[in-house]
């Protein structure tokens, strides 16, 4: 096989002629002009479309869509959607189904307990989060502001709520208005959470709920 890279190249060191760029440019936009549409990428490229979505909606090659880009002074943006100040996530908070559930590489037959998927889905992590919103994120036990915080179900314990609920499957956790009850939450840190943990123990053992 013949090596036609770096200096083996025929083409090494030369650069294509104005005229030749066009040409290649034109073969690259469909062989239309789309001159007039330098405007209209540069402002789309500025408003957070990536250059695949511009190509396709386009009908050109991405790479025309960069090569305008570059020309024009525009600089490209690393991993794809310009992030924004203040813009929601278009993903943030959905389920992606290409990864949930039997499409998960990790998936075992849905054998994970049903408290421990309950703790990890998104709503699980919205009430925390709307509970350390509430309490300031300080320890409602010890007045610890900040550091590990973690948020606990109370006055009403989390496995009473799926008992007294009959809670059986994540989607019925889901549609349960009082396991996502704010005012049954509070902030603590991780030291007083243990020590309540324990005590729970304890108190299970002799038989005391």
């Amino acid at each position: 096989m013949i090596n036609l890279s770096g200096k083996n190249n025929p083409f090494y060191g030369k650069k294509h002629t104005p005229k030749t760029r066009q040409r290649i440019s034109f073969c690259r936009a469909g062989n239309r002009d789309l001159s007039e549409y330098t405007n209209e990428i540069i402002e789309l490229y500025q408003k957070g479309l990536t250059s695949y979505q511009i190509a396709e909606k386009l009908k050109v090659s991405r790479s025309y869509i960069t090569t305008t880009l570059k020309r024009n002074g525009i600089k490209l943006r690393q991993g794809g959607k310009l992030w924004i100040k203040g813009q929601i996530p278009w993903n943030k908070n959905k389920k992606s189904p290409q990864t949930s559930g039997k499409n998960n590489g990790n998936y075992k037959g849905g054998i994970s307990p049903l408290n421990q998927r309950i703790r990890h889905c998104l709503k699980y992590k919205k009430w925390i989060e709307d509970i350390f919103i509430i309490d300031n994120w300080t320890c409602q036990k010890c007045g610890q502001r900040g550091g590990n915080l973690e948020a606990d179900h109370y006055p009403k314990k989390f496995c009473d709520i799926l008992k007294d609920n009959n809670i059986k499957s994540l989607e019925e956790a889901e549609n349960c208005e009082e396991l996502w009850n704010l005012n049954n939450g509070r902030t603590v840190c991780l030291k007083c959470h243990n020590r309540t943990k324990q005590v729970r123990s304890r108190f299970k053992k002799l038989g005391i709920t």
